[in-house]
């Protein structure tokens, strides 16, 4: 009956054994998988890679086969299982004639669920963590400028680098437990050696099995979580970066024309000036071409208190006639003798102010100019002279000064 039992027992250890191994392979999966996930946004995150144009369909390659690697893990991990729950079906069948079960094997269990229960507390924080850094993800898309984005860049560089740390520790943590695994394997192969009883063991591995059966499922839902959130990041990701790199070039496209518009201002500043100059030095030619001194004449007209033309005096004024006179000469006609003069301009008595102020507005504009010019009137008392440089009242008659 010993040696049955012990027979027994050591079946039973070498079946737990392999289940546990095969436990602690699909958690090692899972914890790679996690990983790689972490690096390859890591490295995106760092290297603030940019995909060049046409290198879309390698993306999307290198994304399905990361799916496919995930699908694949993930059907090893459903085959693992199945295995288990058959061996667990072979172990329960062997031994359901046993009866009594250890204390202390099941306090052992107790401390293992425990222990998962804080594996997978760790793992929740994980999650947490990793939704605030997809959070940060999305708030850094939100960013145009450069600096911002580096700077954010920066956080979640500091933040993947702390799940790294957290994963590792989880990692510490699973190890932690499988060496306390293999420990009360030992323990329980020596103590199932001693009493020889285990039908009540096989009905506690069973439920062992489904536990592990139930931490598959999750760590399964957890993964396809953990693709779900990646993918979300990854895409907001390139979104940050579409966005930076169309607001860079959108600034160095104003900042360029800009700069041409800036030149050409001063382009046309310089041809301005240089068109003044010359249109001051080719104004003040044409002035010293006429005459840098220059007379006119503006006749008067009579009024009724200025008598009559043909006084005592009989004194008259006539237009010249001649083509070479017209608009620069006058002929004053008394006491029967003709006298003619030439001026460099003549206004006659139906002459306006405006049209003395036409005849002068290039002087004028040479005074603007920063030329020295003098303009006076000279003749008797009441010839005029007030009138020509003052005016009177009203539109028409304004003066020339």
């Amino acid at each position: 009956m010993a040696i049955a039992t012990q027979a027994c027992g050591s079946s039973l250890s070498a079946g737990i054994e392999v289940a546990m191994d095969m436990q602690v392979e699909a958690t090692e999966d899972l914890a790679m998988w996690i990983e790689s996930a972490a690096r390859y946004f890591i490295a995106r995150q760092l290297c603030g890679w940019n995909p060049p144009p046409g290198s879309g369909v390698l993306e999307e390659k290198e994304e399905e086969e990361e799916e496919s690697q995930l699908s694949n893990a993930i059907e090893e991990l459903k085959a693992t299982n199945l295995d288990l729950t058959r061996r667990c079906e072979s172990l329960e069948e062997s031994f359901n004639k046993e009866k009594s079960e250890k204390q202390i094997a099941v306090e052992s269990y107790l401390k293992e669920n425990q222990e998962r229960e804080s594996a997978e507390s760790s793992r929740d924080v994980l999650t947490v963590d990793l939704e605030r850094v997809t959070h940060d993800a999305k708030r850094f898309s939100e960013q145009v400028s450069q600096q911002e984005a580096i700077r954010v860049k920066e956080e979640l560089r500091k933040e993947v680098e702390c799940l790294r740390v957290e994963l590792k520790q989880v990692r510490d943590d699973r190890d932690h437990s499988v060496i306390q695994l293999n420990s009360l394997n030992i323990e329980l192969g020596n103590y199932k050696e001693k009493i020889g009883k285990t039908s009540k063991e096989c009905e506690s591995f069973r439920k062992k099995v489904s536990d592990l059966e139930e931490t598959c499922n999750t760590q399964q839902e957890q993964i396809r979580i953990f693709q779900k959130q990646l993918a979300v990041a990854t895409k907001k990701l390139k979104l940050a970066d579409v966005t930076a790199i169309e607001a860079m070039t959108g600034y160095e496209e104003q900042k360029e024309k800009i700069k041409y518009l800036e030149e050409r201002l001063a382009q046309a500043e310089c041809q301005i000036v240089e068109g003044d100059e010359l249109r001051k030095k080719l104004h003040n030619t044409i002035l010293e071409l006429k005459g840098n001194i220059r007379v006119f004449c503006r006749v008067w007209p009579l009024l009724q208190f200025d008598g009559d033309s043909n006084g005592p005096e009989g004194a008259s004024i006539s237009i010249p006639t001649s083509v070479e006179s017209a608009g620069r000469g006058i002929d004053l006609i008394s006491q029967g003798q003709k006298l003619s003069f030439s001026y460099d301009k003549v206004f006659y008595h139906d002459a306006s102010q405006e049209d003395v102020f036409v005849e002068i507005l290039q002087l004028v504009q040479s005074a603007l100019d920063g030329y020295k010019v003098c303009i006076f009137a000279y003749g008797q008392t009441r010839s005029g002279k007030t009138y020509t440089m003052m005016g009177k009242p009203g539109i028409d008659q304004k003066g020339n000064i």
